[in-house]
């Protein structure tokens, strides 16, 4: 299986740079029957009896940070995980190379002693809390593609509504979530559908290429999932019952699949990590139905829903996409794929 087979072409112009004004006026693709296109807040009338809706209820913190060596070279932050209160896994990026031992200086008189460096990032001591800090002096952590600095609109606009704040770990967020609001939730609801959350707190590694040609040679990065008692007992009731698992996003999908990976192919409560790499071959345990946003050529997100749908099948969608001129990635429009369609 080889990277080349998930390449394609996007205009520039159709990777959104901003969000829109209302978070359900977005477009949302179907491809059953063949490629037609509806407001995200008509979902409502996709859903069946008995369908479960499930949400990665992770929040982003602000994890971008600017500061400067003792030297003054500049330093760019990006905090990646934090370690404990006053300690952290961070990557940097800078015109001056950081090591073991240097001192970078932020904003309100702060202080990080490099400490250890391992597998691309650096650990960090602060002489500050860390959450604290990136909560007062951290700036939304936009990804690459989006070519402009954040701005206090990001703060909101880059979370689901119903993000934890008990659950602020993501570096990037599960931005299919990004087109419900309340009142779209509220209907959900009134038909009877269960809402269910779940947790993956999203990493830098969900920004990371895809290095390996060859990609049954590649894996991936490890992402901390935790599926509750009530979740797993709703999901699976949901499908006792004839009803479809309905995952917003591939965060939710990839917690599902992983939490059933980790437990004998069962759906069970569980919290921990999980590295799995989903290509075309995986066999789909319990997930039946996928609400996704459009993604990056040759990246891992856009392998798993060619597995999700197939290879020729969503070539064919992102084709007609780029024809009718969606808009693309983070802030962009979405699709609704059905498992083999």
């Amino acid at each position: 299986m080889k990277l080349k087979d998930f390449d394609f072409d996007l205009p520039k112009k159709l990777i959104a740079n901003e969000p829109l004004s209302s978070r359900t006026d977005s477009r949302l693709m179907l491809l059953n029957p063949k490629f037609h296109t509806k407001k995200f807040k008509d979902l409502v009338g996709l859903l069946q009896n008995n369908d479960v809706i499930v949400v990665n209820d992770t929040k982003v913190i602000k994890a971008r940070a600017d500061g400067k060596k003792t030297s003054g070279a500049k330093v760019e932050v990006f905090l990646e995980r934090v370690t404990s209160k006053y300690e952290a896994e961070v990557q940097t990026r800078s015109n001056s190379k950081i090591k073991k031992g240097d001192k970078i200086l932020l904003k309100g008189k702060v202080e990080a002693l490099c400490t250890k460096e391992a597998l691309g990032s650096k650990y960090f001591k602060f002489n500050f809390p860390v959450r604290e800090y990136f909560n007062e002096h951290g700036k939304v952590p936009l990804p690459p593609y989006i070519k402009r600095d954040s701005n206090e609109n990001d703060i909101k606009n880059y979370q689901t509504v119903y993000a934890n704040p008990e659950k602020e770990e993501s570096v990037a967020a599960p931005t299919a979530g990004f087109h419900f609001d309340e009142d779209l939730l509220k209907t959900i609801a009134e038909k009877g559908i269960e809402i269910v959350k779940v947790t993956l707190h999203v990493g830098m590694g969900t920004f990371s290429p895809i290095r390996s040609e060859n990609l049954d040679k590649q894996t991936l990065h490890s992402e901390r999932i935790e599926v509750n008692e009530k979740a797993a007992d709703l999901i699976n009731k949901a499908k006792k019952n004839g009803g479809r698992v309905i995952c917003i996003g591939t965060t939710s999908l990839r917690c599902l699949e992983g939490t059933i990976e980790k437990n004998q192919g069962k759906l069970v409560p569980y919290e921990g990590e999980t590295n799995i790499f989903i290509k075309p071959g995986h066999e789909f345990k319990i997930v039946d139905c996928l609400i996704t946003n459009f993604h990056l050529p040759k990246s891992s997100l856009f392998v798993l829903v060619s597995a999700f749908v197939g290879t020729k099948n969503i070539m064919e969608a992102y084709k007609w996409a780029v024809e009718k001129e969606y808009r693309f990635y983070s802030y962009g429009d979405a699709m609704f794929l059905e498992l083999n369609q």
